[in-house]
């Protein structure tokens, strides 16, 4: 809590504000308000707190979740931000959380992970293609290879393609990343085990950005590479999207990821050229 406090400018907390949002049943948010009704069931399920027929996550999430959609119309809500959120709920009281998940949205920038268009999510994506090119040239010339070979693009070449601005480039990480940075790894189908939650969140916020994220996806692919190198095509997608699901030791894992040293300089201009304003403002940098 104190980490987001520090990164939020004087006067963004308000005393009481939570509570006129949680009361707040504006038409203009319905739509949202139905959205995160479908979505609460289903986040972190798995976490007794959260479990269907116990009532006090699912209830507290939803109302965590309503209060930022009143709170920040311009945006609302999109499926994602719930992972998010519950994560906070687990180790903050409620109304702690909401002003965290503001802070991360707002003042860190992540709000860019859910706006139209899904500007930092296909920065994210271009970073994502770098670090890999550069960390494992082989086994990302394999991945890209096979899966544009699966989407009718023999032969493509990401980095050409982000240079001619080619939007068609998304579609090979999007096939398996989206929910690494969407949902912080701990969301969508194949979540990675509960304990690394907090430590997730704990760098997020200490970092202010998303390096932590790309430094446990490359230590996974680091330690799984010589299997995702002999699959092709939807076994090689249903390899990605599943690699957070097959973390076993958490302490390992984050040794890896620290050895591998993302900093906020790794997405930005140097690795892929032209970060959102709010990934280049936002964070401290970590140890490069």
């Amino acid at each position: 809590m104190a980490m987001a406090a520090a990164r939020a400018p004087p006067g963004f907390r308000v005393d009481g504000l939570y509570a006129t949002l949680c009361a707040s049943r504006a038409e203009e948010d319905g739509r949202c308000f139905e959205q995160i009704a479908k979505d609460v069931p289903r986040t972190l399920g798995g976490h007794i707190y959260f479990r269907r027929g116990r009532g006090d996550g699912q209830a507290a999430l939803g109302r965590v979740l309503r209060a930022y959609a009143s709170h920040n119309r311009a945006l609302g809500y999109t499926q994602g931000m719930s992972s998010y959120a519950a994560v906070l709920l687990l180790h903050l009281a409620e109304e702690d959380a909401f002003w965290v998940l503001a802070t991360l949205l707002d003042v860190c920038g992540l709000a860019r992970l859910f706006e139209d268009g899904f500007p930092l999510l296909h920065h994210c994506y271009d970073c994502w293609e770098a670090l890999l090119r550069k960390r494992m040239p082989r086994l990302a010339a394999h991945i890209d290879g096979a899966l544009g070979t699966f989407l009718g693009l023999d032969g493509c070449d990401y980095a050409a393609m982000r240079r001619e601005e080619d939007p068609t480039r998304f579609a090979l990480p999007g096939l398996y990343a989206t929910a690494w940075f969407q949902t912080m790894c701990v969301g969508g189908a194949h979540p990675a085990p509960g304990d690394l939650a907090p430590r997730i969140m704990d760098s997020l916020l200490l970092d202010g950005h998303l390096g932590i994220v790309f430094a446990l996806a490359l230590a996974v692919l680091r330690v799984e590479a010589p299997a995702i190198s002999a699959l092709h095509g939807e076994a090689l997608i249903d390899a990605l999207k599943a690699l957070p699901s097959r973390v076993t030791n958490d302490n390992a894992l984050f040794e890896v990821a620290f050895d591998m040293a993302v900093s906020a300089r790794h997405i930005e201009e140097r690795e892929a050229g032209g970060a959102p304003e709010s990934v280049r403002a936002s964070g401290r940098r970590t140890p490069t």
